[in-house]
């Protein structure tokens, strides 16, 4: 703890070991704790020399308070008042009012204003450097008789992930991001990882740890597993604007993707929750047919032979139209008809000759029109072509004269 020097502010400051000004934010003046005083527009060492060579001078009365304060020696002089304490001087809080410039550093032409910038730069590094904890501290000890240049240091860092101390041989220095990571954190992060390429565990930091990293620091069982995910195939995540992947491993059917935390399906390669597979393939093809999630549950399939996609109701949801193959689809009859009504095409189904046409034509082929006359028994093959060509045997019908 050091006192404020600037006139009788004298508020108790806290500063650090490595700091050598220190800016009150009582009054808002600078302390020069080499020099234990506030110095403010001349450096240290011109201070100390105008501290040693002073002349008597009056001092008003605004300065120390009393009248009777005029004639006594130690209030003529523009030296700091000093008392004794432990056998050495300090100044005590009635200093000189100057700026806190550094003795070699600071040249003394240099502005008031330029000055008070840079002050207030390196007060502000010296905070900072006081609220960060300390994560390397070199330890030594000489035995009588051993020289001091062949002391080791040891070297104690601490880890960024879990901010466990340790050596620095019990670390990871990952070159991509500076991060310091202790052996246990990083052999965690190698057998979480999904894929061949091992993340910082230090979130969020995105680079990946050396080879040379995981060879040196993976125990062999983790290094044999961590091998393993070289030769899989690698997946990239489904989810949209993810940069998630994972290596696949034999008889895998999902994965969690490291990044979004989403559910891929490795046989769909697609994320589909609350879906089977089936389910999301007719959802994905229906979507890409143009079709809504309601028109895939209302709709009716094409009731043609070579259309399987999924039609949208018209007329009042007596029919579904195809808009693959064109095709209307009776929801009644389950087919396409175009050119007859329900009641012709049941009937056409009901018919024999669509049931067994083979009857149809034995019975033709008794039966002779009564508009051939027979001329001679020499032209009956005349008459089976004429029966051939009068009869369509596609169709079914008779042609033939009544």
């Amino acid at each position: 703890e050091k006192y404020c020097r600037w006139s009788s502010c004298n508020r108790i400051l806290s500063a650090n070991t490595r700091t050598r000004f220190i800016l009150c934010d009582h009054c808002l003046h600078v302390t020069c704790l080499q020099c234990d005083a506030s110095h403010e527009g001349v450096n240290c060492k011109t201070y100390r020399d105008s501290s040693r060579k002073v002349e008597p001078k009056d001092v008003s009365e605004e300065q120390f308070g009393s009248k009777d304060s005029h004639n006594t020696p130690e209030s003529n002089s523009e030296t700091p008042v000093m008392h004794e304490k432990n056998a050495t001087t300090e100044p005590t809080p009635n200093s000189p009012q100057c700026d806190a410039q550094r003795e070699s550093e600071q040249p003394l032409d240099l502005s008031c204003d330029e000055f008070q910038e840079e002050v207030a730069a390196d007060t502000e590094e010296s905070e900072l450097v006081s609220e960060t904890p300390v994560t390397m501290s070199d330890t030594c000890s000489v035995s009588e008789g051993d020289d001091a240049s062949s002391c080791e240091a040891t070297i104690v860092l601490e880890c960024n992930y879990c901010r466990a101390l340790a050596t620095s041989e019990m670390f990871a220095h990952i070159p991509g991001c500076e991060h310091d990571v202790c052996r246990t954190c990083l052999e965690r992060s190698a057998d979480s990882s999904l894929t061949y390429l091992v993340k910082c565990p230090v979130s969020p930091c995105v680079e990946h740890v050396p080879e040379t990293l995981l060879k040196q620091h993976l125990s062999q069982d983790s290094l044999a597993i961590h091998k393993e995910l070289r030769h899989l195939p690698l997946l990239n995540c489904a989810t949209d604007g993810c940069l998630g992947k994972c290596n696949v491993k034999r008889g895998m059917s999902t994965f969690s993707c490291p990044e979004c935390g989403a559910v891929n399906c490795v046989l769909c390669w697609a994320v589909h929750t609350d879906l089977t597979c089936e389910e999301h393939l007719i959802r994905t093809i229906a979507s890409l047919d143009g079709y809504t999630e309601i028109d895939l549950k209302n709709g009716v399939r094409c009731g043609s032979k070579d259309c399987d996609s999924v039609g949208q109701l018209v007329f009042g949801g007596q029919l579904s139209y195809c808009p693959v193959c064109g095709e209307l689809t009776c929801l009644e009859c389950g087919v396409v008809h175009t050119f007859e009504t329900c009641q012709e095409y049941n009937a056409r189904l009901q018919c024999p000759v669509v049931q067994e046409p083979a009857l149809l034509r034995s019975s033709v082929a008794d039966v002779r029109p009564p508009c051939i006359e027979d001329d001679d028994d020499d032209d009956e093959d005349d008459d089976d072509s004429y029966y051939d060509d009068r009869y369509d045997r596609d169709t079914y019908h008779y042609d033939g004269c009544i």
